[in-house]
């Protein structure tokens, strides 16, 4: 697939902002939901990993908690395509991971 269906993506980036908003604070969720919908759009046309460089000077608009590797970013695309498509298997153990990895950086907090 060589670009995302825009139904699919408003539906994703909608999700993206709320959780990051719900799980890291709402300050710069729409930056980081778009710099993760440029990363996935960028490995689906150009098949590059997405990879987030936190070591630049400014990185507001790369999430803190949520979506912070490849794998995460995917496996949430293809829950959320699935959820679009009815299928919900996908998406709740997509979302299952995200509250997980969401429990596991507030015991470390």
């Amino acid at each position: 697939m060589l670009f995302l269906s825009l139904k699919i993506q408003n539906l994703l980036n909608a999700i993206l902002k709320k959780m990051i908003e719900t799980f890291e604070d709402w300050p710069c969720c729409a930056d980081k939901s778009r710099t993760i919908m440029k990363g996935l759009l960028n490995y689906y046309k150009n098949n590059e990993e997405i990879i987030f460089d936190y070591k630049q000077q400014y990185t507001y608009h790369l999430p803190k908690i949520l979506f912070k590797t490849h794998d995460q970013i995917i496996e949430f695309y293809e829950g959320v395509k699935g959820l679009y498509y009815g299928s919900l298997e996908k998406y709740l153990q997509a979302f299952v991971n995200v509250k997980n990895i969401v429990n596991e950086f507030d015991h470390l907090n």
